[in-house]
């Protein structure tokens, strides 16, 4: 693991931080919501790493998808819906995301 990348709080106050290797692969993510969580139930984030923390292998979904296809994978995902998608390249770079917002905007849902 080598950096992360933050795509800043551009829907509502959500921000997500992907963590990636040295070639820009992503290897997880963290979001503001799974820090909200981890405080609820008294995880010590002083004391615990980034891998620790974030999920890893999360759902993503490739720029050349409809959004269509992003909708199903984001409402589809149990055991709650998924409301940040990252969006990766053919070589599973981290390109961007992809919030349900985005697709409320654009008519999709």
């Amino acid at each position: 693991m080598k950096t992360t990348k933050e795509f800043p709080a551009t829907h509502s106050m959500s921000t997500e931080w992907f963590v990636v290797d040295e070639e820009g692969k992503m290897l997880g993510v963290l979001t503001d919501g799974d820090i909200r969580r981890g405080l609820s139930k008294g995880v010590d984030f002083l004391q615990r790493s980034v891998a620790d923390l974030m999920t890893k292998a999360p759902k993503y979904i490739t720029a050349d998808k409809l959004a269509a296809q992003a909708l199903h994978l984001m409402e589809s995902n149990q055991p709650k819906p998924i409301t940040v998608l990252p969006v990766l390249d053919e070589n599973k770079v981290v390109i961007g995301l992809l919030h349900m917002t985005d697709l409320v905007r654009q008519g999709v849902v």
